[in-house]
């Protein structure tokens, strides 16, 4: 319908609503991008070191086809290897939470990245599967003092209404350790596991040093959550558990796959792994 000037009342209106909805949608995007940025804020300092623990979760798959082609390694001396490795870092995972019930928690993770890197740079002097496989058992030791408290950590540092938006970035920063550290290894072509494994263990000091660091007092939500129901608990770590032993299994030996079966070198095997993870 238009006016005597030929001006079309519908069509404005159209445009009005138009307009007004594009400035609403735009105050929502504008809104959520704060409330990102600032539980980004909260969170990042406890986000670096998840990502640089988490490049260690791939590094025993990512080792097994170079340690294979070196000393000969069977699939049943792989397979415990991996074991004996996955299974001390979860011990540590109770050690590490209690001693978070005494002591600082921000030190006790300096302290498992200071482990964590000194093992990895260590890799560099070990010619011999005894010491190798050491190393590795040491570096599960460092390795599992970070998750139960970072994330308790991460966890009580967001507003209870967002803990959800919140963990989920803490976690986000992990998986991109896993799959930095897979890409890495691409450079197989080009310089020596040991020395690679030195360069990669480099970050771990400074990131021990900032853990280490007095910080200002955090405003932490310590309030009981609701207790949550026996059987949920149960049906969730009986999804872990299957997630587990089928994921896991499966990425543990899929850079040793590639190269045996599909005949690639261990570079392109470990490419292989980051492209999965993706």
């Amino acid at each position: 319908m238009a006016n005597d000037n030929g001006v079309d009342y519908r069509f404005s209106k159209n445009c009005m609503r138009g307009s007004y909805i594009s400035t609403l949608s735009a105050r929502h995007l504008n809104d959520s991008l704060r409330l990102v940025n600032r539980l980004w804020q909260r969170v990042r300092f406890y986000a670096l070191g998840h990502t640089y623990n988490d490049m260690f979760f791939p590094l025993v798959p990512l080792l097994l086809p170079v340690l294979r082609l070196e000393f000969g390694l069977t699939y049943g001396q792989m397979g415990l290897l991996a074991t004996a490795h996955v299974g001390l870092r979860s011990l540590m995972t109770f050690v590490s939470g209690y001693l978070g019930d005494r002591y600082s928690k921000n030190r006790i993770m300096s302290v498992g990245f200071f482990i964590s890197a000194v093992t990895l740079g260590v890799l560099v002097l070990a010619r011999n599967l005894v010491c190798v496989t050491a190393v590795l058992l040491l570096m599960a030791i460092g390795v599992g003092t970070f998750h139960t408290l970072g994330t308790l950590m991460a966890t009580q540092s967001a507003p209870p209404q967002r803990r959800g938006l919140q963990l989920g970035m803490f976690e986000a920063t992990g998986a991109i350790g896993m799959i930095t550290i897979s890409f890495m290894f691409g450079l197989l072509e080009f310089i020596e596991w040991r020395y690679l494994c030195l360069i990669l263990s480099i970050p771990g000091f400074f990131v021990a040093r900032a853990y280490l660091k007095p910080r200002a007092k955090e405003e932490l939500d310590t309030t009981v959550p609701r207790p949550v129901d026996p059987a949920i608990i149960g049906l969730v770590l009986l999804a872990r558990f299957f997630a587990t032993l089928t994921l896991s299994g499966f990425m543990t030996f899929l850079p040793t796959y590639a190269v045996d079966v599909w005949t690639v070198s261990p570079a392109i095997g470990a490419v292989t792994m980051g492209l999965y993870q993706m």
